[in-house]
């Protein structure tokens, strides 16, 4: 009976074991185990994103009508800059935020001094360069969700203030640029003088750069910082392609429609927790995107077209067109009035008003019969 009790026993504890040795090969021999990635977890000590550079936009002669350029400036967080705006004050109590007020006025002394300017100037560079970029951006958005079809201001006359209010922008969470630093002097000389100040700060950066400025503006397109509420994502899946905070996509023409080529891949590396390299992801660059147009003699025709000697209605919406008949590439795609590329984001409420409107390339966007010079 006991030798019985005994074979049982053994069997139970030798199913255990195989259980357990099963088990513990799984662990160790399959990769993809919950266990393995938080092995790997744990002894990932950094993991670091690398930027990546967006491609440039070419015309047929490869002359560059957008690139990236890298820049430094002095930036003001937006928390600060906002006290100079008297929208701000719509909903808050001064009272409140008097040692803010008091900081803010310290650092536009400090700033009037560095670019030898008025104070006053200092004051109104903060509200065209940041407070009145944003809040215009806060008003359409609150128009384009509230009332899309209808007109604003007729819409909500006495509420618009409120509504544009209660509108948060990832704009109103990050510093703005303010001043350009054009050397390395400048950029000594700013963190000379304003070491260890809060709400400002010398930033590196890339900016999108438009060398012929409103030339084919329409065609061309600008980027703008990334809203995950308005823009598609793509290759949701991969982390090095999704869109971050910070990122900027392509909002029309070209840069929108190519987005994808232009954008390129972020890299990355991952450290452990002794600061070794266990892993790195090269970055993929964007790539260029080449137009068949030609920029000098769209750039020709948009002054010809906009000459009071040459054409009798230069002040009127125009568009116009110049194929290659052989090859059927479009050599020149105008459209008038346009606007520059490099301030557009900032004078964007304004351009979206413009009963001309600007924003629209009226030559793929409007109809006209064959020949025409309406």
């Amino acid at each position: 009976m006991y030798s019985k009790r005994l074979k049982i026993f053994i069997g139970i504890c030798g199913f255990f074991a195989v259980i357990c040795l099963a088990r513990l090969g799984y662990m160790q021999l399959t990769l993809s185990s919950a266990w393995h990635r938080q092995v790997e977890e744990f002894r990932t000590g950094t993991r670091k994103q690398l930027p990546t550079l967006r491609g440039r936009i070419l015309d047929r002669r490869s002359r560059v009508l957008a690139c990236d350029e890298a820049e430094f400036t002095l930036s003001m967080d937006y928390s600060i800059a906002q006290l100079a705006d008297d929208r701000f004050w719509l909903d808050h109590n001064r009272n409140d935020y008097a040692d803010e007020l008091k900081r803010l006025n310290e650092i536009i002394i400090r700033l009037a001094q560095f670019d030898s300017v008025t104070v006053n100037e200092i004051t109104e560079r903060i509200a065209w360069k940041i407070n009145n970029p944003v809040w215009n951006m806060r008003l359409y958005l609150a128009w384009k969700r509230k009332y899309p079809d209808r007109d604003f201001e007729e819409a909500c006359a006495d509420e618009r203030m409120a509504i544009a209010l209660k509108v948060d922008l990832a704009e109103m969470h990050r510093s703005h640029a303010l001043l350009s630093l054009r050397n390395d002097d400048d950029v000594l000389a700013a963190q000379l003088a304003f070491m260890n100040t809060d709400g400002i700060q010398i930033a590196p950066g890339v900016v999108r750069w438009n060398p012929y400025c409103s030339v084919a503006s329409q065609l061309i397109g600008w980027v703008r910082p990334f809203d995950s509420k308005d823009i598609e994502l793509f290759d949701e899946d991969d982390e090095l392609q999704r869109y971050q905070s910070g990122d900027t996509a392509g909002f029309c023409g070209v840069e929108y429609v190519c987005e994808t080529i232009l954008r390129g891949r972020r890299g990355k590396v991952i450290y452990n927790l002794d600061r070794e390299l266990i892993r790195r992801t090269e970055t993929d660059f964007g790539e260029d995107v080449s137009l068949t147009i030609d920029i000098e003699l769209q750039k020709k025709i948009e002054n010809m077209l906009t000459d009071r000697n040459v054409n009798n209605n230069w002040d009127s919406p125009t568009a116009a067109a110049v194929i290659d008949v052989n090859s059927a590439q479009i050599l020149a795609l105008v459209s008038l009035p346009d606007f520059d590329l490099n301030t557009a984001r900032s004078e964007y409420n304004e351009l979206e008003s413009n009963p001309k409107q600007p924003l629209i390339n009226k030559a793929i966007n409007k109809h006209y019969p064959p020949g025409s010079t309406a």
